[in-house]
């Protein structure tokens, strides 16, 4: 999952974005929700903005996912992909990540297992916990401490 919207932490938003928003609560609808004007244009807006995300990552437009919220993106995740195992998290995960795996821990369903994504060898932690992971969730870039970990 790829995460974009920094609404949360950044200010003040740019008038680019400020301008796109008022237009669309202007002129659109409920994507989906109708076949009047309206609705049919935003559900283009958003069609034309999962063919733009998919072209970005090399990948299918069905495969772009628009959720309204990281935590309900991250709890469609999560909850979505993971049944059982070993799960690898580390330790700078923002709440909204951590909430549905500890929900899971707690119903027996997962073992969780912890990294220090701080550490100077946080790669070597890493790759000692991975064997026989089913998953692993841990954030690219904290918003807490600006902490940015290797992927690839």
């Amino acid at each position: 999952m790829i995460y974009f919207d920094n609404a949360a932490t950044s200010y003040p938003k740019s008038p680019a974005a400020v301008r796109a928003v008022a237009e669309a609560m202007r002129s659109c609808g409920n994507p989906g929700r109708g076949g009047h004007a309206p609705a049919m244009r935003a559900a283009k807006i958003m069609y034309e903005c999962r063919e733009k995300a998919a072209r970005a990552f090399g990948t299918d437009p069905e495969r772009v996912i628009l959720a309204p919220s990281c935590t309900a993106a991250l709890n469609m995740a999560v909850k979505g992909y993971i049944k059982s195992g070993k799960v690898l998290i580390s330790n700078l995960e923002h709440n909204a990540a951590c909430r549905p795996l500890y929900s899971m821990r707690g119903a027996g369903r997962i073992e969780l297992v912890s990294f220090d994504a701080l550490a100077k060898d946080a790669a070597e932690d890493f790759a000692g916990k991975v064997k026989g992971a089913s998953a692993a969730v841990f954030t690219h870039g904290s918003n807490v401490c600006g902490k940015l970990l290797p992927l690839g």
